[in-house]
This record gives C-alpha cells, sequence and structure tokens, in this order.
C-alpha cells in the first residue's frame, strides 16, 4: 500500500481564508454600526426641537442642525468649518462667554453647564437664550443647545409692567379717594351756596364756574384710576353730543389743530360711563394731534346707524351710535394695523402703547365696537359704535323747582369727619335729619339702638371703604340682619368698584360716587326714600 498524502496548500489555505472573512465580515459589521449609530445621533441631532452645534476645542464650529440655521439665520455651509461660535454672541456678553469657555478647558466643573447671554443673529437682531454646554467625553468637542426664550423674557417684562401697573393702581385708588372727599366738600359747599337767594348774578356765574372745574378734576381722578387699573363702567344716560364737544375742547387745549364737527341734531342718548368714554375720545384726539406735528384739521362726526343680521360690523343686531374721528397726518402703514390695539404695541419714541389699548378696553366694555381706516400719508379715521339708548339724557343741571324736600331720618357713615358734616348741611337743607357713623360698628351699633326704641332710620349712607373698620358691603350684611327692608345707600370715591357698578346685586337700594353735590343727593334720596314708599 502506499503512503497517504497530506491536505493539499489549498486547503491549508481555508481556514486562514476563513479568518480573514471573519474579519472582514467584523471590520463590515463594526463599519455597519458606526454608520448607524452616526445616523442616529445625526438624526436625533437635526431633528431633537432645539438648536444645537457641536464645536472644536479653538470654537470654530463643526456641526450645525437646521434648528440653529432657523435661529441664526445662517445656513450650515455659511457655519461649519467657518466660522467660530463666539460670533454669535452679543458684544454685551462676548467677554462673559470667552471666560467660561477658557476656564472650562482648564477646569469644566468650574464653569455652569446652564446660562443665559443674548445671541445675535444674521440680521443683527438680539434674541435672549438659555444656553446648555457639556464636552463630548473622550474629544476635544463641545456640544451646545440654545432655547430661544425671548417670548418668555418679554413676557416676564410684561408681568413686572402690569406689577407696577397693579402697585400704581392702589396707589392712584388712594389718591382718587382722598381727593374725592376733599371736591366732596367744595362741591357740596358750592352747591349749598348756589341755592342762596341772596346771590347776585354774577357770583352765581362764578360759583358755577367753580363748581364745573371741580367736577372735571373729578373726571381726572376718575380717569388716573380707570386707566392704572381698568373697571367696570358706572354708566348713566348721556348726551353723546354734549360730551364730544367738551371733549375735544378740552383735548385740543393749547394745540395748533383745529376741529369741524357735524353731529346730528337727532343724536340718539347713549348709556354709557362719562368718564371712560371722555378717556377714549381724549386719547383718539391726543394721537390725531400727535400725527400732525405740523398742524390741520380733526373732524369729528356722530350719527344712528342701525346694525343688522347682514351688517359687516361685528355687533348684535340693534341700534348704535357711530362715532367718527378723522385726522390729516401721517397715517399708519398697512403691515401695523393688525398690531394697533396691541397692548405695548407703539412706533412712538416715547409711547408706551396703551393708549389705544386702553380705548379698545373701554369700547369692550360698552358692548360696542371700534375700527379704523388708515392709510400712510392720507390720515387715519377712527370709528366707533356704541349702543343707543332710548333713555331722557340725564341733565347736568338741575331747576331749583327739581330739588324736592323730604322728611325723616338718615344715617351717615364716613371716615372723614369733614365729609360726614357736608353731607349733613346738605341733608337738613334738603329737611332730613341726620346721625353719623365714623365706621360700620358704630353704624350697627346706631341703626340697632334706634329700631330698639320703636323708631327706624330712611335710609343710610355708607362709604364704601372704611380703613380698619367695616366697609358698607360688610355693614349692610349686619344691618339686612337686624332690618331686611333696610334703604341702603352706597357711596364712594373708589369709582371702578364693582359694588357700585352692581350696588342692587348687594342689597344698596342706590349708588352716589363722590363727589357729589345736593342736587345729585336730593335725586337718590328721592329716589331710594320716596319713589319706594
Amino acid at each position: 500500500m502506499g503512503r497517504e498524502e497530506g491536505p493539499s496548500k489549498e486547503i491549508q489555505k481555508i481556514p486562514k481564508e476563513i479568518a480573514r472573512l471573519k474579519e472582514l465580515q467584523s471590520i463590515k459589521n463594526a463599519r455597519l454600526e458606526l454608520e448607524e449609530s452616526e445616523l442616529i445621533y445625526r438624526t436625533i441631532f437635526e431633528n431633537t426641537g432645539t438648536a444645537m452645534i457641536i464645536y472644536r476645542e479653538d470654537m470654530t464650529v463643526l456641526l450645525v442642525n437646521t434648528e440653529f440655521e432657523n435661529l441664526s439665520g445662517y445656513s450650515k455651509e455659511e457655519v461649519e468649518h467657518k466660522m467660530k461660535w463666539t460670533q454669535f454672541v452679543a458684544q454685551e456678553d462676548l467677554q462673559r462667554m470667552l471666560g467660561y469657555h477658557h476656564i472650562r478647558q482648564i477646569v469644566s466643573e468650574a464653569v455652569p453647564g446652564k446660562y443665559e447671554f443674548h445671541l445675535l443673529d444674521k440680521k443683527e437682531n438680539i434674541k435672549d437664550i438659555a444656553l446648555t454646554v457639556a464636552r463630548i467625553p473622550g474629544t476635544n468637542y463641545t456640544v451646545v443647545s440654545f432655547t430661544d426664550i425671548t417670548e418668555r423674557k418679554k413676557m416676564e417684562k410684561e408681568l413686572l409692567k402690569f406689577d407696577k401697573l397693579e402697585s400704581l393702581g392702589i396707589l392712584a385708588g388712594g389718591i382718587a379717594h382722598d381727593f374725592n372727599n376733599i371736591l366732596m366738600i367744595i362741591t357740596g359747599n358750592i352747591s349749598l351756596a348756589r341755592m342762596s337767594q341772596t346771590l347776585s348774578r354774577d357770583l352765581e356765574d362764578l360759583l358755577l364756574e367753580v363748581e364745573n372745574a371741580t367736577r372735571q378734576a373729578a373726571d381726572l381722578t376718575k380717569q388716573l384710576l380707570e386707566f392704572a387699573r381698568g373697571g367696570s363702567p358706572v354708566k348713566e344716560t348721556v348726551s353723546i353730543g354734549d360730551l364730544l364737544r367738551e371733549s375735544a375742547a378740552f383735548a385740543l387745549r393749547g394745540s395748533h389743530v383745529k376741529c369741524e364737527m357735524d353731529i346730528s341734531d337727532k343724536l340718539w342718548t347713549a348709556n354709557i360711563d362719562k368718564g371712560q368714554i371722555n378717556q377714549l375720545v381724549n386719547n383718539l384726539i391726543i394721537n390725531a394731534v400727535q400725527a400732525m406735528p405740523d398742524g390741520g384739521t380733526i373732524k369729528i362726526w356722530a350719527e344712528n346707524t342701525a346694525i343688522d343680521s347682514e351688517s359687516i360690523v361685528p355687533l348684535s343686531s340693534g341700534n348704535y351710535i357711530k362715532i367718527s374721528i378723522k385726522d390729516e397726518g401721517t397715517g399708519i402703514p398697512e403691515s401695523n394695523l393688525s398690531k394697533i390695539f396691541v397692548p405695548y404695541f407703539t412706533t412712538k419714541k416715547n409711547g408706551n402703547g396703551l393708549g389705544l389699548a386702553n380705548c379698545y378696553s373701554i369700547v369692550k366694555k360698552h358692548d360696542g365696537y371700534i375700527t379704523l381706516e388708515s392709510c400712510e400719508g392720507m390720515g387715519t379715521t377712527f370709528h366707533i359704535y356704541l349702543p343707543a339708548s332710548h333713555q331722557q339724557a340725564l341733565e347736568m343741571e338741575y331747576s331749583e323747582e327739581s330739588i324736592i324736600l323730604g322728611r325723616g331720618r338718615v344715617l351717615v357713615m364716613d371716615d372723614e369727619a369733614a365729609v360726614r358734616e357736608m353731607i349733613g348741611k346738605m341733608l337738613h337743607c334738603l329737611g332730613y335729619e341726620a346721625d353719623y357713623a365714623s365706621n360700620g360698628s358704630e353704624a350697627v351699633r346706631l341703626y340697632q339702638k334706634l329700631r330698639e326704641s320703636g323708631q327706624a332710620y330712611d335710609a343710610v349712607i355708607m362709604d364704601l371703604t372704611i380703613p380698619g373698620d367695616m366697609g358698607g358691603k360688610e355693614t349692610l350684611k349686619r344691618l339686612m340682619e337686624i332690618d331686611p327692608g333696610v334703604k341702603a345707600i352706597i357711596s364712594s370715591g373708589y369709582a371702578d368698584n364693582p359694588v357700585l357698578v352692581d350696588y342692587d346685586q348687594y342689597g344698596f337700594c342706590g349708588v352716589i360716587p363722590k363727589p357729589y353735590e345736593i342736587r345729585g343727593l336730593n335725586k337718590v334720596l328721592s329716589e331710594v326714600i320716596v319713589n319706594r314708599n
């Protein structure tokens, strides 16, 4: 037998070939895994929803995602391998950010991983950014994510403004209340003096002028309060034509702008808050004056109009008064028309953006509508729609015959002694007896005492706010436990308080905002005592 031959050389190569193939497959698999891993991380990097970049130790940007393109305004081609990331930092923050970077290269733990800075985009707009930064382990690369917090910062500033306005409102409310108490004394004394039969015509005219001035002062305090705090309208039936004439004359005083008015003689009345509508008209006229720095003419017209279901004006069907105020000023660019009533939006260098926003708010509170027409360089026209009233307008002045002398006993509750005395003088002049309480506790005690004697007060006039004790609202609850039929009248210098708006919902029979004069007091007492008996 012949000796068996060993494996051929080809067969001997097989294990090595298999090993090589396995190695190639392993390399291929590793490459595939690497490509898959890179694809996963690239997908995450691109779709995280946050602007991100990766930069080298020298701050040159290696990668940016699409969100960063949107944030910065630069394309990837403009940034990657060409720009340093500090080129996006606003000058005011540059030294701080460079300091963080250099310290991070030495001791990364010593630098915060999150902070805020201002980013400068391609159009040189400044954006508030919350930044998160971290080194990629085992590399010299750093990954940074950017969150645009510009709107949040803007909102924080707005909230701060609202906080300041609220504080201003509290201050304004206190000032208005105290000032109205002073005006109350002045107005009351003037109204008593005007009732004298021995006044000369000249003195009567002087007192009337002072009385009108105090009424304007009261309106100004009310406007201050409404501007700072807002508030629901305290409405009365008013002749809009008279209000427009008075408001225009007041707003245009001292200006070089003239006014042309076309107001229908048959204009309907409106149930409005005079102070708020006066403020609305003043704001629009002042805006018109500012739009005509070289002078010009403001045209104001008012007419009756009916709104039906086919009208383009978004109001319920019914009768309305349409007021139009037109100027010959610079006009408003079309791009700004949709933002004109937005709070804090302004194109004026020293404006606060609250005037027209306040106008919009006032009209909405009156269930009306305000719109405008404007063309740049051609002037602006505002149109205001207010619901019409079928009631007769309240007369500003009352004749001597309109005084209705009464009989009865009235309890006056007010923390100001001078105001109590002034109301007492007017009550005595009208034929009433008066008792006085400086706070709610004293008012309850006096009311109870008189009831126990078998008598009763015909009415109670109560101040809404009493420092350190029960005000009118709380006192009335106690009085109603003693006498469910108590006839209470609420009064206050805080004209925007909801109790004064819906006084009957709180159990009051009448309301009389401060300051008031004898004829106003006479009117409310007649309604509460005489008409309800």
